[in-house]
C-alpha cells in the first residue's frame, strides 16, 4: 500500500512539472507572436536597401536548384570542324562575324576562385545558338529596352581565352558586379600559345580585331540606342577597344561632338604608354562621357608584355602604395580634350590576383567600384579610397585594404 502512494505522489510531481514547462513554453510562444505583431516597420528606404542587395539583381531563371542566366556574344573567330558548339570556334580570324545567344548555369555550390576557368566548378555554359544577324539584333534590343536602365554592358577579354573561357569569364564579371542589364561579350582570337611569339600573334589579332568591334558599336548605337552604354575589359582585351575607337572615329555618325558612350573601363590595360598618348586618348575622350582606368604597381605579366614591346605598358604604374604619380596623371589628361571625367584608380595595396594582375576577374574590390562608377551610385568618398586631384581636374585614388 505505501508503495502505491509513492508511486502515485511520483506521477503527480512529473505531471505538475511537466505542466509547468508547457505553461512557459506556451507563454514565450505568445510573447513571440506578440513581439512580432507589434514590430515597427523599418524606417523608410532600409526595405529597398535589402532588395537591392538579394542575390541577384541580374534577372535568371531556376532550373532545380540552378540559377540561369542569359547572355549575347559575337566572335570574329574563325569556324573549326566540331561536334562541340563550343570547340567550333577556331584560334584565327574568320571571314564573318559570328553572333548569339548562350545561357549559364550557376549552381548553389561552386567555386569561381583564380583566373582559371578550367578550375573553376558549379558554373556551366549551357545552350549555345547561332543566330543570324538581324534575329540576334532583335533579341539584343527586346533585352535592352526591358532592362531598367535601358542600358547595354559589352565586354573585351584578354590573352589565352579560348571561346569558352571569354564566355565563362564575361559571365562572371557580369554576375559579380550584378547589374541588371543585357551583356554581351565580344570574342576574338586571344587563345595563342604561351610565349613571346604566341603573344606577339595575340597582339596583332588584338589591333585587327578592333575593326569589326568598332562596327558592332556603331550599329548597337545607330540600331539599339541604349539610353547607357558600357564598354570595358582587361588586359590585351583593352588594345582591342583601343582599337575600335581608331575604327568609330572614321564613321562619320561618330565622329562629331556627340558622345554616344556612357562610360569606358579600362582594367590592367596592356597599352603601350607612348600609344595612348598620342593616339587613342583623343579618339576615347571625343566619343566617351567617362573613362575609367584600373591600374597596379605590382602587374607582373605588364611587366613581361613591356620587355616583349621594349616599353612600359598603360596599366602598370611604378608608384608605391599610396603614393601619386605624376607619370601617369601626365598621360591620362583627357579633361583638356573634352571628357566629363576620367579617372585612375590604383589598385595595388588590395592586389592579390594571379601575377598582380587579372583583378578584374578575382578582386571583390573591384566588382565593387565598378558597379558604383557605372552607376553613379554616392557617395565615392565615403568608401575605401584615397582620393588625390590633379591639374584640369583629373582624379587620381588609391583603393585601400579593409585592414589597413
Amino acid at each position: 500500500m505505501k508503495r502505491g502512494k509513492a508511486q502515485i505522489k511520483f506521477s503527480k510531481a512529473v505531471s505538475g512539472a511537466l505542466g509547468r514547462v508547457l505553461v512557459r513554453l506556451i507563454l514565450v510562444l505568445c510573447f513571440l507572436i506578440v513581439s512580432v505583431a507589434c514590430k515597427p516597420s523599418p524606417p523608410e528606404g532600409v526595405e529597398e536597401v535589402v532588395k537591392l542587395f538579394e542575390s541577384y539583381r541580374m534577372p535568371f531563371a531556376k532550373e532545380e536548384k540552378n540559377k540561369v542566366f542569359d547572355f549575347f556574344y559575337f566572335s570574329n573567330r574563325s569556324v573549326t570542324e566540331s561536334a562541340d558548339p563550343l570547340l567550333s570556334y577556331g584560334s584565327a580570324i574568320g571571314d564573318e562575324i559570328r553572333l548569339g545567344t548562350f545561357k549559364i548555369s550557376l549552381a548553389p555550390k561552386r567555386n569561381l576562385r583564380g583566373n582559371n576557368p578550367n578550375k573553376w566548378s558549379g558554373i556551366e555554359v549551357k545552350d549555345l545558338a547561332e543566330l543570324r544577324k538581324e534575329d540576334f539584333l532583335n533579341q539584343l534590343q527586346r533585352a535592352v529596352e526591358s532592362s531598367p536602365n535601358h542600358s547595354l554592358a559589352i565586354l573585351v577579354f584578354g590573352y589565352r581565352n579560348p571561346f569558352k573561357n571569354a564566355l565563362l569569364k564575361g559571365a562572371k564579371l557580369a554576375f559579380s558586379v550584378d547589374i541588371n542589364t543585357p551583356v554581351v561579350i565580344f570574342d576574338w582570337p586571344a587563345d595563342q600559345p604561351l610565349g613571346v611569339g604566341g603573344y606577339k600573334k595575340a597582339f596583332s589579332f588584338a589591333k585587327e580585331s578592333g575593326v569589326p568591334l568598332g562596327e558592332f558599336i556603331a550599329t548597337v548605337i545607330d540600331r539599339i540606342r541604349p539610353q547607357r552604354l558600357w564598354l570595358g575589359g582587361g588586359s590585351l582585351g583593352t588594345q582591342v577597344i583601343c582599337n575600335a575607337f581608331s575604327h568609330m572615329m572614321t564613321i562619320p555618325a561618330l565622329a562629331d561632338y556627340e558622345k554616344e558612350i556612357d562610360h569606358v573601363f579600362l582594367a590592367a590595360p596592356d597599352v603601350g604608354d607612348d600609344e595612348f598618348d598620342g593616339q587613342f586618348k583623343q579618339e576615347v575622350a571625343a566619343l566617351t562621357k567617362d573613362v575609367t582606368v584600373y591600374v597596379a604597381s605590382d602587374d607582373k605579366a605588364l611587366l613581361l608584355s613591356g620587355w616583349i614591346h621594349g616599353g612600359k605598358r598603360l596599366g602598370r604604374t611604378r608608384a608605391e602604395k599610396q603614393k601619386q604619380l605624376e607619370e601617369m596623371i601626365d598621360l591620362l589628361e583627357l579633361k583638356a580634350e573634352g571628357a566629363e571625367e576620367i579617372t585612375v584608380i590604383d589598385m595595388t595595396p588590395i592586389n592579390r590576383a594571379t601575377l598582380g594582375h587579372t583583378f578584374y576577374i578575382e578582386s571583390s574590390e573591384f566588382y565593387d567600384d565598378l558597379y558604383q562608377r557605372l552607376l553613379d551610385t554616392p557617395p565615392i568618398e565615403a568608401r575605401r579610397l584615397y582620393r588625390t586631384n590633379y591639374r584640369n581636374g583629373v582624379v587620381y585614388w588609391i583603393l585601400r585594404d579593409d585592414e589597413e
